[in-house]
């Protein structure tokens, strides 16, 4: 059985201009405000039909609706009504359907709002090139879905508490301003494509998120959710590169196996960690690790700071030599003389302390010079360890 009523727009708001029930014969049942007339001889041939609220309690009809501004559907006496197809066309059609179990549902130029159904399978599309006419939104409210494909440029995709296998924008959508996903909803797989304004994801939980080449989000957070697989996340994909933005391109560089961009999208998330999470303590010491080695992600920069280290001690020895102070000594000569000579033997000495090699043919004299070769031999373990573990983080983490 359908139970239906005629809605129209006075004075007064909406109000309904007739009641009927039916029971339908054809395997596709088409509905419209002309057919509504044609049927219902009390309605006027000049009366505007907006909207039609509809009881279902059949499992074997396909219903097609087109021409209303509002379309209400639900089942009948708290029951799941069970639809095989489901069709809607309209000029921004607002379609509320609640507790319904649907195979497949057809939504073109329509605005939906759907809540505790089951459906299989939606498609939702507009007018192919043209871009938010309608704005259109898509609200799904604690549902089981199937496959969600989006081929319409909306306003709003809003998921809350809902299960959904997938989630696929097609290649054909133009422009979508906003996604959400949040209050505990899981969904198996999301695949994004054209131009997308936010897309917010809050405690939620997402098996994997596949960006397509063509996809260009202006701004993307991941609060609280958890996602699996990332993938197609390149560094043009994302235009406000916050740390939510890093880490999804830095997880989707290591499940795609490009290790450069893995190595970018590391430094960047850390750096920029640094400077908007970090404090006191914490902060200096990751400055420190970034400009030594790039937080493991830069180790040529590891090489850097250990010439610099070479380099400097090598000179402070030289100057503590030929002050006559304190330096080093050759074991079998005896004291070294000034100028270059000297120069060249501190350098040497401070690059086998450095490597702590110490051949032993040049050794310091004085407690400064112990206490320098000293700091100098514990930093050159601690750069040796640090380039080792640059390289183990940048090529060997895939």
């Amino acid at each position: 059985m359908l139970l239906f009523e005629v809605l129209s727009k006075s004075n007064n708001g909406i109000e309904v201009l007739h009641k009927r029930s039916i029971y339908p014969k054809a395997d596709v049942t088409y509905i419209s405000p002309d057919t509504i007339k044609e049927e219902i001889k009390d309605i006027e041939s000049s009366s505007h039909i907006q909207g039609i609220n509809m009881e279902l309690d059949r499992s074997d009809i396909n219903l097609r609706l087109e021409g209303f501004e509002y379309v209400n559907i639900s089942s009948l006496k708290y029951k799941y009504a069970d639809v095989p197809k489901l069709e809607v066309f309209g000029s921004g059609t607002k379609v509320k359907m609640e507790r319904i179990s649907v195979d497949s549902l057809y939504l073109s130029n329509c605005s939906a709002f759907i809540i505790e159904s089951h459906i299989n399978e939606i498609m939702f599309t507009g007018d192919k090139g043209i871009k938010n006419i309608y704005d259109l939104n898509l609200d799904l409210l604690k549902s089981h879905l199937g496959e969600v494909k989006v081929r319409a440029a909306c306003k709003r995709i809003h998921i809350q508490s809902c299960q959904v296998n997938e989630l696929i924008c097609l290649e054909e959508v133009n422009k979508i301003e906003r996604i959400i996903i949040w209050q505990n909803s899981t969904l198996e797989k999301i695949a994004l494509d054209g131009e997308i304004e936010k897309v917010k994801l809050i405690n939620c939980n997402i098996e994997e998120l596949r960006f397509n080449n063509k996809c260009r989000v202006r701004e993307i957070s991941t609060l609280y959710s958890y996602i699996e697989r990332i993938h197609r996340c390149f560094y043009s994909t994302i235009g406000n590169k916050n740390m939510d933005a890093w880490m999804l391109m830095k997880q989707s560089a290591k499940y795609d196996n490009r290790p450069h961009d893995l190595a970018e999208a590391g430094y960047n998330y850390s750096r920029l960690e640094r400077k908007t999470v970090l404090k006191g303590a914490q902060k200096s010491v990751a400055f420190i690790i970034e400009y030594t080695s790039g937080y493991g992600y830069r180790p040529m920069r590891t090489i850097v700071t250990g010439g610099l280290i070479w380099i400097i001690f090598g000179i402070l020895y030289w100057i503590l030599t030929i002050s006559g102070l304190d330096g080093i000594v050759n074991s079998s000569q005896g004291s070294l003389q000034g100028g270059w000579a000297s120069l060249m033997y501190s350098m040497y000495f401070s690059i086998i302390t450095l490597s702590t090699t110490g051949y032993g043919e040049i050794v310091p004299l004085g407690w400064i010079v112990r206490m320098l070769s000293g700091i100098e031999s514990v930093l050159g373990v601690l750069i040796m360890s640090l380039f080792i573990f640059t390289l183990t983080k940048k090529y060997g983490s895939l």
